[in-house]
């Protein structure tokens, strides 16, 4: 399986339908993680003293994302069981 096939179906549904949330999401997260790991090495070499206070933003930043998809993926299985 080569990269883009991999993307490809990272960013379908599961019947391989193309998702643009999915598309949306991917790409929110690649500048999510390229700035926060950018901001990461500034405050590990420039600003020692936030460096728990930037891990706990990782961490509520990543936990938070996961519990929004949580809440679309069971909005999305209760509107399929009532058609």
């Amino acid at each position: 399986m080569s990269l883009f096939e991999f993307i490809r179906k990272a960013n379908s549904e599961d019947n391989g339908n193309p998702s643009s949330m999915r598309v949306n999401t991917m790409w929110m997260v690649f500048w999510f993680v390229l700035v926060l790991s950018f901001g990461f090495v500034v405050a590990v070499f420039k600003y020692e003293g936030i460096i728990i206070s930037f891990a706990v933003l990782l961490v509520g930043a990543v936990l938070g994302a996961l519990g929004i998809k949580k809440s679309q993926k069971g909005k999305e299985k209760s509107s399929n069981e009532q058609q």
